[in-house]
């Protein structure tokens, strides 16, 4: 036998220790616990921005009924507040809606306008007020 076939234990041997194999699980571990972190906080604020999209909707559709009620009202229009409650797609709003003037004529309306949803804890809410003209209005009381 040739003394340059001969091994010594360990020398020369392919793969990985034991060692570098449990090391390399962990940091993998690690990377994809901070992966599933990210992406969860992805999707809960993507679930936030499509309820807010939804209530600022629904909140534009009320303002705009408002506002269609006092042109085509008039000097009828009555002062109200309202509160109700919206079904979404997925989620339950709530809304409240103050219409009053703010001249002695009646002319110019401020509607104060809120709606909100939410959980215990992780409550949202939009509010606006807005104005407007109505074209030779009085209120009726």
């Amino acid at each position: 036998m040739k003394s340059g076939s001969i091994r010594v234990c360990g020398l020369g041997k392919k793969g990985f220790t034991l060692v570098e194999v449990v090391l390399s699980i962990v940091v993998l571990a690690v990377g994809l616990v901070f992966v599933q972190r990210t992406l969860l906080r992805s999707f809960t604020a993507l679930n936030v921005i499509k309820h807010w999209s939804q209530a600022e909707q629904i909140l534009d559709e009320k303002i705009w009924d408002v506002k269609r009620r006092g042109r085509e009202q008039g000097s009828t229009i009555q002062r109200e507040s309202l509160n109700e409650t919206f079904l979404g797609n997925e989620r339950v709003y709530r809304g409240n809606m103050d219409i009053h003037w703010m001249d002695p004529q009646g002319r110019l309306i401020k509607v104060d306008a809120q709606i909100a949803w939410g959980r215990a804890g992780m409550s949202h809410s939009i509010k606006r007020t807005i104005y407007f003209l109505v074209p030779d209005a009085t209120w009726k009381s």
